[in-house]
């Protein structure tokens, strides 16, 4: 009759997890955009061809257009003669540097947020990477040269949306079983939470 128990602690237990492990996944993402933006745009000033899918349209596109209008690329990127282009100052793409950094930092902070397990974080997320799928398909419309970038946009999107839904089901499921046993959970980078069993002192 103990073993019985036993396993149904376990199975409730393996069930709460799949609610943690979606969470987890959801914000995992947000960093991933974060990362890979800030490559891009590392790329981009350096004035490399290289670009990678996985990132936020809007920030690049900022400092896209600050090196564009501010004269940072070679005479031959721009069409008839330079002399004949009207370059703004340094001074507005330091701006736009700085409204491409400040999104990325509000991706960041809604990392930072949603990993102390406040859905807030990926809710904003959402809603950031909603306005940068609007703004990009806008501004390039939708083409073939844009499918990955759509794609993988509407990957993120899915994956947040996910975590919210996760997130609500671990709320709902932890009020429905309250006589599971308390856990603290530690977080990993590379493995989420992880949760000890105070029942026999091993991991989960």
């Amino acid at each position: 009759m103990g073993k019985l128990f036993g396993n149904k602690n376990q199975n409730q237990l393996n069930e709460k997890q799949v609610y943690e492990r979606g969470y987890t996944s959801s914000y995992r993402c947000i960093l991933l955009v974060v990362v890979f933006t800030l490559i891009n745009c590392l790329l981009l000033v350096a004035k490399s061809d290289t670009y990678y899918l996985f990132t936020a349209w809007v920030p690049y596109l900022l400092l896209y257009l600050g090196m564009y209008l501010c004269g940072k690329y070679p005479a031959e990127y721009y069409e008839g003669n330079i002399a004949d282009y009207n370059f703004m100052n340094n001074g507005m793409f330091a701006f736009l540097i700085g409204a491409a950094l400040l999104i990325v930092l509000l991706y960041l902070v809604c990392w930072y947020i949603a990993r102390k397990r406040k859905v807030a974080g990926i809710i904003g997320g959402l809603v950031l990477m909603l306005i940068d799928t609007g703004v990009m398909l806008v501004w390039c419309g939708v083409s073939a040269d844009m499918i990955m970038d759509i794609v993988f946009h509407a990957w993120i999107i899915f994956s947040m949306i996910s975590g919210i839904s996760g997130y609500c089901k671990l709320k709902k499921y932890e009020k429905e079983h309250p006589e599971l046993p308390p856990e603290q959970p530690t977080f990993d980078i590379n493995n989420g939470f992880d949760y000890n069993d105070t029942n026999n002192g091993n991991s989960i």
